[in-house]
């Protein structure tokens, strides 16, 4: 994937960042909550995006505060069955924008294997088994140089949300960028939603 590559639309502003945070919003931990399940910041923590829950609840939508839609994220149900989580990337026009998928059946967030459109491919990778610091490269860790690194924490009472602060290279495109925010989005599907418990594994 060329570093060239553009993204246009809702998108640009956000994918344009060398640094987006991905972080749950802060709330009361009980009653009903309505809003946004994460949003998509600036440096200084200024939400640029949001990313809502469909139904069904497989599918999320990463959406601009002006309303605009970036792109869908859709669990592949059919591979979910045998461990490894797979997720499909869409434009606003239902065009497809990449995959992201757990490289192991367990630990499932331990590498998301990233591939774009036209087949070019990233690796999301923890640097040590329970780390909070994941690497972006082209390929293994040991013998590929970071793109970009993403770092967990907890935050909020009961430090019950998780907030990940994403840094993206110069050498990422806007295009590698948009598919690496995104695929921390799935990083956090992976975590929260598919390990079956609200701690992050």
């Amino acid at each position: 994937m060329s570093g060239a590559d553009a993204v246009n639309g809702p998108g640009a502003e956000l994918f344009g960042l060398s640094t987006v945070v991905v972080a749950e919003p802060r709330r009361c931990l009980f009653g009903t909550y309505k809003g946004p399940w994460l949003e998509l910041c600036d440096s200084g923590g200024t939400p640029l995006a949001y990313v809502e829950i469909g139904t069904p609840s497989r599918r999320y939508t990463v959406v601009t505060r002006g309303g605009g839609i970036v792109l869908r994220i859709e669990v592949d149900t059919r591979l979910l069955r045998f461990g490894r989580p797979h997720f499909r990337l869409t434009d606003a026009q239902g065009a497809a924008v990449g995959t992201v998928q757990s490289r192991k059946v367990l630990p499932r967030a331990f590498a998301l294997e990233l591939r774009s459109a036209d087949g070019a491919g990233l690796l999301l990778s923890r640097t040590a088994p329970a780390s909070p610091r994941w690497t972006v490269g082209e390929g293994e860790p040991r013998t590929s140089p970071a793109l970009g690194r993403v770092t967990s924490s907890s935050f909020g009472p009961l430090r019950a949300f998780q907030r990940y602060v994403v840094e993206l290279g110069d050498e990422l495109g806007p295009a590698q960028r948009e598919l690496v925010v995104c695929s921390v989005v799935c990083l956090h599907v992976v975590r929260r939603a598919l390990g079956g418990s609200p701690a992050p594994a």
